[in-house]
């Protein structure tokens, strides 16, 4: 399996097997962060497609320290945007964004999902580096 500074290169150089390769060392992970937001293994598997089509194009230029956060928040962005885009045709055209801000006049929270989201990214990538430590 290639280092991340590879995967990032292969982008930059256009190879056909960065989303292979990309898919092969952080499928799972994406799928996951995907799976928490969307609830559904179609539109989980559309979102990680989308995920490696919105990499592809951001780098470059881009080039990101940690390539494994930057999926993760990639990947985090697009179901978000699909999960309002479910939620405004279920509503009639309303986004889910709108009727949140809405509520939070009413019955503000300290919890919000991308805080939880955020928290369980967080999680996962404590848990693969010490997953990667001698006991």
């Amino acid at each position: 399996m290639r280092e991340d500074e590879e995967l990032i290169e292969l982008f930059r150089a256009r190879a056909e097997t960065a989303v292979e390769e990309t898919s092969e060392k952080y499928g799972t992970y994406c799928r996951s962060i995907a799976l928490r937001v969307l609830r559904n293994e179609q539109d989980v598997e559309e979102c990680v497609n989308e995920t490696y089509w919105r990499v592809w194009n951001m780098i470059p230029p881009c080039s990101p320290p940690n390539f494994r956060t930057f999926l993760g928040r990639t990947v985090r962005r697009v179901a978000f945007d699909m999960y309002d885009t479910h939620a405004a045709q279920k509503r009639g055209g309303i986004h889910a964004r709108e009727y949140e801000e809405e509520l939070s006049e009413s019955a503000p929270s300290k919890w919000d999902v991308e805080t939880a989201v955020d928290e369980l990214a967080l999680q996962d990538t404590i848990e693969h580096f010490l997953s990667t430590l001698k006991k």
